[in-house]
């Protein structure tokens, strides 16, 4: 999808722009689904985290990436945590502001909808081929 200036200002009015540090969780396994993250610089990490044990690294991700996309649709708690690899920057939209995006700036919030379509589907294109590259 080609980007639209004008409705990626739009959506940016309701996004709050974050500097994170290298080990700052964005976002805690167990924790409410009520935001998601945009990375815009830096790299970040879902892992999965268990009391006494070693967290298991499930994906790193760049900047381009959604993360917390998934919970915050299906309205489920975190499966997984996120942090920061290294310093970073980030977009965090949180449930609110997506209502009042909807309300008050319909096109901007299909936009953005259909943004995150899109990185769905190159996320789970994603994963097929990693299966399909394992399966050999």
């Amino acid at each position: 999808m080609l980007p639209n200036e004008t409705r990626l200002n739009e959506l940016f009015n309701y996004l709050e722009k974050r500097e994170v540090q290298t080990g700052d969780h964005l976002i805690h396994q167990t924790d409410a689904p009520d935001n998601l993250y945009f990375v815009e610089s830096g790299q970040v990490t879902a892992q999965l985290e268990h009391s006494g044990q070693s967290a298991v690294r499930l994906e790193t991700m760049r900047s381009g990436r959604v993360v917390g996309e998934l919970g915050f649709y299906l309205g489920q708690k975190r499966t997984a945590a996120v942090i920061t690899d290294e310093p970073s920057v980030v977009y965090l939209l949180i449930a609110e502001q997506l209502a009042e995006m909807e309300k008050n700036s319909p096109e901007a919030a299909s936009y953005f909808h259909q943004l995150i379509i899109q990185l769905l589907a190159e996320r789970t294109t994603h994963l097929i081929r990693t299966i399909a590259a394992l399966e050999k």
